[in-house]
């Protein structure tokens, strides 16, 4: 049998909860009738409360809150900004008349970052390559495509000019932006 207060199990023999000192309560018959069905949902009831800062189901003899963390064995005053009340994981709400604002610190926690190695783009050299060979300084930036279809439309000249601005500023964005 479970204790109607504080939902710990209490012998069948006792005459109060242990944990609680509430007097346990006896169901009338255990032979399925609608009243003994009707207690078993206030029982259920009985074990769990809302958290204070979240709001979320979380068993009444619960120290810390299992959605938000927060510690609720130890109240602490509530903190006021502009006549209304504030609460977070660390200040409990004061009253339920007040409007209240639940904060919850949603952040991960990230690590430094590792060094990723990025290859360095001479804008000078590419320059280079491209007017050298048509389509060279693409191909150094690593836009082989664009590298292959300036050696087959050098002929028409205007790519070919093209080109050479185009492996100079392909350079300084793959310095820049890595791409």
């Amino acid at each position: 049998m479970f204790c109607a207060n504080c939902g710990s199990q209490v012998a069948e023999t006792a005459s109060s909860c242990a944990s609680c000192g509430s007097p346990a309560a006896r169901p009338a018959s255990v032979t399925g009738t609608v009243a003994a069905a009707a207690t078993a949902p206030a029982l259920v009831e009985d074990a769990f409360k809302r958290c204070p800062y979240c709001g979320e189901q979380i068993m009444r003899e619960a120290i810390r809150c299992k959605h938000c963390q927060a510690d609720i064995s130890r109240p602490l005053a509530p903190q006021s900004s502009g006549g209304v009340t504030v609460h977070g994981p660390n200040i409990p709400p004061t009253s339920p008349g007040q409007p209240t604002i639940v904060i919850q610190n949603v952040h991960t926690q990230q690590g430094p970052q590792p060094l990723m190695y990025r290859e360095v783009k001479n804008p000078g050299l590419a320059l280079v390559l491209s007017i050298i060979f048509p389509g060279g300084g693409q191909f150094y930036n690593g836009h082989a495509g664009k590298g292959i279809l300036v050696f087959l439309t050098c002929w028409l000249f205007i790519p070919y000019i093209w080109s050479w601005f185009d492996a100079y500023n392909c350079a300084k964005r793959i310095n820049r932006v890595g791409i």
